[in-house]
């Protein structure tokens, strides 16, 4: 399993790999143009991780769509020296590289001059038995409205304000978030306590704070075999998985959904960061949502 969560002066968060890295600010991209008011692209998933294709400098390739990482991020093993920034994961500091790239096209957008980040995520194509030459995050979705459904295997890239989702209908529910950082957080009540989550699609798996293994009432989870998780710079640590066996999002329930006990206490001391765990792939699957980065609303369709 993987997990994918990105923070640039943030993080990145990796399923059962779990990759968390923290650098310093970087100047952002120019985004040039949006070619349409709906989008409509394919998806691939593999290993919980959501694949479409992209071209860096008219090079096509699949990218990990990764509401967990601050900008773009570029696959690379070999780092130029002399443009390297330390970084924080799971596990600790490590170096990571960063570059400036052209020319980025995707779901119908051009953005030029783009400060990325390189990182080796050798390890994540050999989990998910594909060519992977980067991650697509916060900084090439924050105009939009994302809309994804897991299970007809499709994406769109929307107009925030007028789009054709809006006018074919009214969504379920509407969840509020709030933006730490570039990650899009939610309200969730489990076991009389309500957590907030980051939604990251770049997570094979749901993370919850360890602590609330103590914490949380008496028959609301059931523990279940230990697994391990795997971090950006390559490191791996044990965790304890759970059945969780409520779980409440405004109107919308969730029942006997599979989560990891892990640490994440290292995100607030790191990065500033206030969540208590993480929702990827186990959750996504479940729904068909869109996330409206401009108007911080979660649509649930």
């Amino acid at each position: 399993m993987t997990l994918l969560l990105l923070v640039l002066a943030h993080y990145v968060l990796g399923q059962n790999s779990i990759s968390l890295i923290q650098t310093p600010a970087r100047n952002e991209q120019i985004e040039v143009r949006f070619y349409y008011s709906m989008m409509k692209m394919p998806i691939e998933i593999a290993n919980g991780m959501v694949f479409v294709k992209a071209s860096m400098n008219n090079d096509t390739g699949n990218y990990i769509l990764d509401t967990g990482a601050p900008t773009l991020v570029i696959n690379q093993k070999k780092i130029d020296e002399a443009n390297v920034v330390q970084a924080s994961s799971v596990a600790g500091e490590f170096t990571i590289g960063t570059a400036t790239v052209n020319r980025f096209h995707w779901g119908g957008t051009e953005h030029r001059r783009v400060e990325a980040v390189v990182v080796d995520l050798s390890h994540f194509e050999a989990s998910s038995q594909l060519s992977i030459a980067g991650l697509i995050g916060y900084e090439m979705l924050k105009s939009y409205e994302l809309f994804i459904d897991y299970s007809q295997k499709q994406l769109a890239l929307l107009d925030p304000n007028k789009n054709q989702l809006l006018q074919a209908g009214s969504p379920d529910q509407i969840i509020s978030f709030e933006l730490q950082h570039h990650l899009p957080v939610v309200a969730i009540e489990i076991g009389g306590r309500v957590l907030h989550f980051a939604l990251d699609t770049g997570a094979g798996a749901n993370l919850i704070d360890a602590q609330y293994m103590n914490f949380l009432s008496e028959g609301s989870f059931t523990l279940g075999a230990r697994e391990e998780v795997r971090g950006v710079d390559k490191n791996v640590q044990s965790v304890t998985a759970a059945t969780i066996h409520n779980m409440q999002m405004g109107a919308t329930g969730f029942n006997d959904m599979k989560f990891l006990f892990a640490d994440l206490s290292h995100l607030e001391t790191i990065g500033g960061l206030k969540i208590d765990g993480i929702l990827g792939f186990p959750f996504f699957e479940q729904i068909k949502c869109s996330i409206n980065y401009p108007k911080r609303q979660l649509y649930i369709w």
